[in-house]
């Protein structure tokens, strides 16, 4: 198994324009040789290519993109979002000296629940503006969200747990059902 999780890697950028040629394709599979046919690609990224995609290994992970070969044509597939997002997330509490990843936490911690929400809120506007090229501010924060948000993730994990990538997946998980709950409030004061 490769993993490429530097989004400045050049390498990285391959992977990305490597999940372009793929998305093309019906059914997100190519060979190396496809691979390599394409236009896209330099003699030396190509020669970097025939060596990341080598017989020798199965699967490729990248940040948002995953290869997985099966029987000499790889697989391309879209990493969930959901794992993208809270991948990111524990990211930023490595550089966070408030909480620390694997503490021993509360999921009725309100102003744990407003750190994960400013913290997915950053997640968000840098994701947007990468993307989309959009400034936004992001999620109003208010106290209704965090209590809904706390009751939701008591629903998921324990009272008491680590911060870890389950208890943001959780977070994750509860700040969908925020918003479904507030988008479906919305179309009944349209009716």
């Amino acid at each position: 198994m490769k993993v490429f999780m530097g989004k400045k890697d050049k390498t990285y950028e391959m992977l990305k324009r490597v999940a372009d040629f793929a998305n093309r394709l019906p059914d997100k599979k190519f060979s190396v040789h496809e691979l390599l046919s394409a236009d896209s690609f330099s003699w030396n990224e190509r020669r970097i290519l025939r060596e990341i995609f080598s017989r020798d290994c199965q699967n490729i992970h990248g940040w948002g993109c995953s290869f997985t070969n099966e029987s000499g044509k790889w697989q391309y597939e879209d990493t969930d979002p959901t794992h993208r997002h809270t991948t990111k997330i524990l990211f930023l509490f490595n550089t966070d000296h408030e909480y620390q990843i694997e503490t021993i936490v509360n999921a009725d911690d309100l102003k744990l629940v407003e750190n994960l929400i400013n913290k997915w809120n950053h997640v968000l506007i840098k994701e947007l503006e990468e993307e989309l090229g959009e400034k936004d501010s992001g999620y109003e924060v208010t106290q209704e969200m965090i209590e809904f948000i706390s009751a939701a993730m008591k629903e998921r994990v324990e009272r008491t747990t680590h911060l870890n990538y389950r208890f943001v997946e959780a977070f994750m998980h509860s700040f969908h059902d925020y918003d479904l709950m507030w988008v479906e409030r919305m179309m009944k004061e349209d009716q």
